[in-house]
């Protein structure tokens, strides 16, 4: 290997017996070292970025989900109105679903503090494992673990403390969004000098939002549909912890063919061991049809 005149030249054989003589330019070095520093570089503040840039695209997801509901009520009463109306509204559903799932794991948390002593006390009055249940102390156990479970409602508001403040940022790029993000594209789209190749782009970009807002709104509004739908159908039967199974049934009816019918699972399971196999039959089967719709409406809406 020798180095002459801005290059490293690197002497081989091939096969053959020819001589071979590569030439490496000093600059590509340098690039390849600026090239791995700069992935490095922003690899790094991607990572410490992950927070914010969350933020910033949970917001975009917000803004583009409210903003027809806001377009709607525009129309009629002043934007600041509209977009305070709507976030209400929005809030409003979302508190209910929230009161209605903990209000369901604590009747299922008083049931099961309720439960654990009685389960001891049958243990400790058997023939056949009562004497040594007793001098275990099972019952004063099984009471002292009942005390010490906490419901859920307790620890939400613990747990969820190291979210608010980014609860509140996200509303507050949300509001930001909904009342100047298309202004903000509007400027963003003015810096294109050409008139041609800026009415391609803002085409373009409008087209994709619009595809991807209508995703996002039945998304959204299908998932609130199976949430109400669920819950009333598991209240109707008299299934344990309706709410919370209505809300996962809710969230996996946002994944796409397969995620409103897995999300029913648990509850098909629980029909079939506590009441009814016909009736975790007749409900699966409810759930099948309820997916097949929902497809056919996201096919339909972002064509």
């Amino acid at each position: 290997m020798a180095r002459t005149g801005g290059t490293i030249d690197v002497d081989g054989a091939a096969p053959g017996g020819r001589s071979l003589r590569l030439s490496i330019p000093t600059i590509t070095w340098f690039v390849l070292l600026a090239g791995f520093v700069a992935v490095v570089a922003v690899s790094g503040i991607v990572s410490r970025a992950q927070r914010p840039l969350g933020w910033a695209l949970a917001a975009i997801v917000l803004a583009a989900a409210l903003h027809p509901a806001v377009a709607v009520l525009d129309r009629r009463k002043p934007r600041p109105i509209a977009v305070l109306a709507v976030i209400l509204a929005a809030s409003a559903i979302v508190g209910g679903i929230a009161f209605l799932t903990l209000r369901d794991l604590d009747d299922q948390f008083d049931r099961l503090r309720a439960a654990i002593p009685e389960a001891a006390a049958e243990i400790e009055a058997s023939p056949r494992f009562g004497d040594t249940a007793k001098d275990f102390g099972l019952l004063d156990k099984a009471q002292e673990f009942a005390d010490d479970l906490r419901s859920p409602s307790r620890t939400v508001g613990r747990d969820a403390a190291p979210f608010a403040g980014g609860a509140f940022v996200v509303l507050v790029l949300t509001l930001f969004m909904l009342a100047w993000g298309r202004r903000m594209f509007r400027a963003a789209a003015g810096e294109i000098g050409d008139p041609a190749r800026r009415a391609r782009l803002s085409r373009v970009v409008e087209r994709a939002f619009r595809y991807s807002q209508h995703y996002v709104d039945v998304t959204v509004i299908g998932a609130v549909i199976v949430f109400g739908v669920a819950f009333a159908t598991y209240s109707l039967i008299d299934l344990p912890g309706a709410a919370p199974l209505a809300l996962l049934a809710a969230l996996a009816s946002t994944v796409p063919v397969v995620g409103l019918l897995s999300g029913v699972v648990p509850a098909v399971a629980l029909e079939a061991g506590l009441v009814s196999p016909w009736a975790a039959a007749l409900l699966l089967a409810g759930a099948v049809a309820a997916q097949f719709a929902q497809q056919h409406a996201l096919d339909r809406c972002t064509r």
